[in-house]
């Protein structure tokens, strides 16, 4: 399909109006709001955007092939600005847009997933996925089809787009800066790396790569797209995968040194060349790019031949023409159907590649390169190294995209099992693990969504799939037919050790079938599990296999059974004589025995008698409202927090008095109370009575024991918190005294007693103005019980319909600034459409009475030097004077006239 401007014009706006109406009214896209906002494809191929637009007279400006996208321009700068909380942030959320105009090309769905289906068909399905530059979604969408109970981060620098992003996907932890950004705790953290990354000599504030001793490392944060490789190679972990689509500057540029860099750190997988159509369709460009998969390999010993060809770049002697050795010796990874020499869109000389299929062939000629790529150079061994640092659990998983979550609880001790696979079902088990709270533990879901026209009960009670069914997905729940193989494909056998049993426990082998069958009830395990093949040889294939199943689940309770009792015993001699505290740890999931707890002990006299004041790991779970400098309580101790992220922070304990400690124990309690119940009223504008109950009796309590939160003696504890003038923000004064502040009594985070009806229309259209800054009708026929006929004709002469954006304006806003320009725009409209709506000539007619009464020639006042008069004028007026050829040249940089002649006369005198 060609690339339609107009059309991309109207789908951004489109979703940048749906985000912040989301975000607005507090919740997530329904369904035909995530498809508009799906449609977002950036302004890379919108360049007009980057002209003036702040008044109708700015449309002369514009080139006449641009201007049928002024008035979309006009309104997506509007549609901003009434969104933006001052004039700060509009200014922000523009330059970031303009600045994404030069590096946001989208990447086509089909070459996204022809990289991410082909590494799933060869066993890589990441756990921690990263995508540095995400743009729309496309890799982080793809991914999740992958692996959908994977973690998933994503940067995006382009505010506008960061924010689309997050309500695409609110199960992805969306990063709206640069890739600088990138926390050190997430070094070495991720499965995966894969994006279209920016491109050019654009400098990247990284001071760590800028003054780094590492030559490439410097050289990189002058070039984003380098920048980008080595900064991904540091994200990966050992035997992590980068898959990043680039411009050409990577493989055919003169300097080696980020190239050798790269090959040091990592293998290479393999690198595509891709035709300079790729992006025609979804960006308007035709640009040289390439696919480049790296493998991190931080114990190299040398380089392969294909990766001292990668090093090598080239250069034609007789044009000029760069290229690179590897794509030289290995032509069957350029995917082109013809290629010519021309210029790049910068006029240098270069290859042009084109292919005549599409972009739909385009991916079908990468996935069968990228297959046999992998088969040859992907190391599955290298990549699931280190991947499983946990015992697991494997089983059988045959629906791995759930609907809804179940709740999730407290389990204990998930590592003292360990099960290990059979060689050949080491990749399909590897798809079958969830990782949750450092423990890979199964998901036994086979009965939580199906489609009942293709499945059935079977004999034995199982839900399984009708042969032949078909199954019907939408668009959004598409999956790869070569993940639903490997999905379906049930454990054979699995061992189970016991971790914490005496070392007299022995490992039970465990043989399953190739069906995973459900458990047995009680009555069914006791009656078939009472029978044996010596004295009740089976009758038929029924009985066979309800006491094979019987038997296994039987074994199965004993090995349970033992393993429990050797940690039981083993808690047992750990607990001491004394008083202690027991913290357990854990989550509830889904198959894991419950039961079986992670506890650790800690004597009460030993924490008493000599209490760690040292710098320690905070060992609570992580709250929106910690910060630097927050004050916490962690096992007993009062202290701060440092060093905060997202994974965790410094706890450092504080040496306090024993009165000094309780009134810090109370305060924190109310101080993270208030936070919570705002928060929680703020995101779900729901009142919590629960929450505000806490509130106030907390508070009273410490009032009634410390005195008021801004007397004196507690106002200089109290900001020792990072967060405690909100805390102090609890109270206000009130004829001399201290009183409660209205958080106390009602919900102050949103409106409670919102308009549901008014009188007249002029209250709905100001009602509308309040909530949605426009005239919204199905809002105000609501309120005022008027169909949107009757609301036009009764606000006649207060709002007008404007033909350039297709929406009404309140006359404040359409009568105003170059209504003369304005005027002209719109017959302009009318001419061009051969539109005849009445609505449209009133709203002319009304932009003509507001006029300005023209003023006639003599009552203009000007002189010579006047800035407005076009130098032209003056130099017209010199010549005719003189009687040659004067030329005037104005300097606004100096603010100044110069005058030169061709010859003298005798009316001119030096």
């Amino acid at each position: 399909m060609a690339y339609n401007r107009m059309q991309k014009m109207r789908d951004n706006i489109e979703a940048i109006r749906t985000a912040f109406a989301l975000i607005v009214e507090r919740r997530p896209p329904d369904d035909a709001e995530w498809e508009i906002l799906s449609k977002y494809a950036g302004f890379g191929g919108l360049k007009c955007i980057l002209n003036d637009a702040n008044e109708l007279a700015d449309a002369a400006k514009w080139a006449k092939s641009d201007r049928e996208l002024f008035a979309p321009t006009v309104e997506l700068r509007r549609i901003i600005h009434d969104h933006s909380k001052d004039d700060r942030q509009f200014k922000r959320y523009m330059d970031s847009l303009k600045a994404s105009v030069l590096t946001a090309y989208y990447t086509p769905k089909h070459v996204v997933e022809a990289i991410s289906q082909t590494l799933q068909q060869a066993g890589v399905e990441p756990q921690r996925f990263l995508d540095p530059s995400a743009g729309g979604g496309a890799f982080v969408d793809a991914f999740t089809w992958v692996n959908p109970r994977g973690e998933r981060i994503a940067f995006e620098k382009d505010a506008l787009t960061g924010l689309i992003l997050s309500k695409l996907y609110p199960q992805t932890d969306v990063h709206i800066e640069g890739f600088e950004k990138l926390d050190t705790n997430h070094e070495n953290y991720f499965d995966v790396a894969a994006s279209n990354i920016p491109f050019g000599d654009i400098a990247v504030p990284d001071p760590v790569y800028a003054t780094s001793d590492n030559i490439a490392y410097r050289k990189s944060a002058s070039a984003i797209h380098n920048y980008f490789f080595l900064k991904g190679l540091d994200a990966v972990r050992e035997g992590g995968i980068v898959a990043f689509i680039t411009s050409q500057g990577v493989m055919n540029g003169k300097s080696p040194f980020v190239r050798m860099e790269l090959m040091k750190r990592a293998d290479l997988v393999t690198a595509l060349r891709l035709p300079n159509n790729t992006f025609i369709d979804s960006a308007n460009t035709e640009v040289g790019s390439d696919l480049i998969i790296l493998q991190k390999h931080s114990g190299k010993t040398g380089f392969t031949p294909d990766e001292k060809l990668f090093i090598q770049s080239t250069a034609a002697q007789d044009s000029g023409i760069p290229n690179n050795r590897y794509f030289i010796e290995n032509p069957t990874h350029i995917i082109c159907t013809g290629v010519k020499e021309d210029t790049d869109p910068y006029g240098k000389p270069a290859l042009v590649y084109t292919h005549d299929g599409g972009v739909v062939a385009i991916s079908e000629d990468m996935r069968r390169v990228l297959y046999a790529e992998f088969g040859l150079h992907l190391n599955l061994d290298l990549y699931h190294g280190e991947q499983q640092k946990a015992h697991t659990v494997s089983a059988s998983i045959y629906n791995k995209v759930e609907k809804e979550e179940k709740p999730q609880h407290d389990i204990e001790d998930v590592e003292a099992v360990e099960v290990t696979a059979t060689p050949a079902q080491v990749i399909s088990q590897r798809a079958d693990e969830i990782e949750t709270s450092g423990n890979t533990v199964p998901v036994n879901d086979s009965h939580e969504s199906y489609d009942p026209k293709i499945m059935m009960y079977n004999l034995f009670g199982e839900l399984v799939e009708i042969p032949g069914a078909k199954k019907r997905r939408s668009k959004r729940q598409a999956m790869p037919k070569e993940q639903k193989q490997k999905t379906d494909k049930p454990a054979e056998s699995v061992e189970v050790k016991s971790a914490t049993a005496s070392p007299e426990a022995k490992a039970v082998k465990v043989e399953t079938s190739k069906t995973d069958f459900r458990p047995l009830t009680e009555d069914e395990l006791k009656f078939y599990g009472s029978l044996n093949w010596d004295d009740n040889p089976p009758i038929n294939g029924f009985y066979t296999t309800m006491m094979e199943i019987a038997h296994r689940q039987l074994m199965e309770q004993e090995v349970e059974r033992q393993r429990m009792e050797a940690a039981k015993n083993k808690d047992k001699d750990n607990i001491p004589t004394g008083p202690y505290i027991e913290i357990t740890e854990g989550d509830f999931i889904p198959g894991v025995p419950t039961g079986v707890r992670k506890r650790t002990i800690i004597p009460i006299e030993d924490v008493n008698r000599e209490p760690d004041m040292s710098p320690r790991p905070f060992s609570e779970d992580m709250q929106f409202f910690h910060k630097e400098g927050s004050m916490v309580c962690d096992r007993g101790q009062v202290g701060f927090l440092s060093q905060v992220s997202r994974m965790g922070a410094t706890f450092t304990p504080l040496q306090l008095k024993p009165e000094q400690e309780k009134r810090a124990m109370l305060y924190i309690t109310l101080s993270e109370t208030y936070q919570q119940l705002y928060h929680y009223e703020a995101e779900t504008h729901e009142a919590s009575a629960e929450l505000r109950e806490h509130l106030n009796q907390y508070y009273d309590e410490f009032v009634e024991k410390f005195g008021h939160l801004n007397e004196r003696e507690n106002v200089k504890f109290i900001k020792m918190d990072s967060n405690g003038c909100d805390a102090l923000a609890l109270e206000r004064g009130d004829n001399g005294l201290f009183v409660k502040a209205d958080i106390f009594d009602r919900p102050v985070s949103f409106a409670v007693d919102e308009v549901t009806s008014v009188g007249t229309p002029m209250e709905a259209l100001s009602a509308s103005l309040n909530r949605f800054g426009k005239v919204d009708f199905p809002y105000m026929c609501s309120l005022v019980g008027m169909d949107e006929a009757q609301i036009i004709e009764s606000l006649d002469g207060r709002i007008y319909f404007n033909p350039l954006i297709g929406e009404y304006e309140i006359s404040d806003r359409f009568i105003a600034g170059n209504v003369v320009t304005k005027a002209e725009l719109i017959e302009q409209w009318i001419a061009d459409t051969g539109d005849t709506d009445p609505r449209v000539a009133a709203s002319l007619n009304a932009l003509k009475d507001a006029f300005p009464e023209r003023i006639r020639y003599e009552e203009l006042d000007f002189n010579f030097g006047e800035r407005w008069i076009p130098a032209g004028i003056y130099a017209e007026y010199m010549s005719y004077l003189y009687d040659t050829e004067v030329k005037i040249a104005y300097s606004s940089a100096m603010d100044t006239f110069s005058a030169t002649n061709t010859d003298d006369t005798a009316k001119i005198t030096n």
